[in-house]
């Protein structure tokens, strides 16, 4: 009854119990100018931001990615209405939530 994972013995601490990958992971809004959009891997700070959203950046590999570039289309779209919402509308101060969104539902899309 219930979700978890539970011990049926005692575990040293540091003890590994499950290794997986995170089905959609993105990087807080502060990592936006310095990290990847999309693999979160460290960038120069000489990269610009996308030309669209002015606000995510993609490193040259991902850059080169049709499918990375899929990611980030999909967030950059979202990304761009939030720069000049209705008026009276003010946007969000933090976006991770929505770009988790955006790539699970891609991910869905997808399978």
């Amino acid at each position: 009854a219930g979700r978890g994972v539970f011990a049926v013995r005692r575990l040293k601490a540091g003890t590994e119990v499950v290794r997986a990958l995170p089905a959609a992971a993105v990087c807080n809004d502060t990592a936006l100018s310095s990290h990847c959009c999309v693999c979160l891997s460290p960038l120069p700070t000489t990269t610009p931001p996308c030309g669209k959203c002015r606000t995510s950046r993609l490193c040259g590999r991902c850059a080169a990615s049709p499918a990375a570039r899929l990611v980030h289309d999909d967030e950059c779209q979202a990304l761009a209405l939030l720069r000049s919402p209705p008026a009276g509308i003010a946007p969000p101060e933090d976006t991770r939530s929505l770009r988790l969104l955006l790539r699970l539902l891609l991910l869905l899309l997808l399978l």
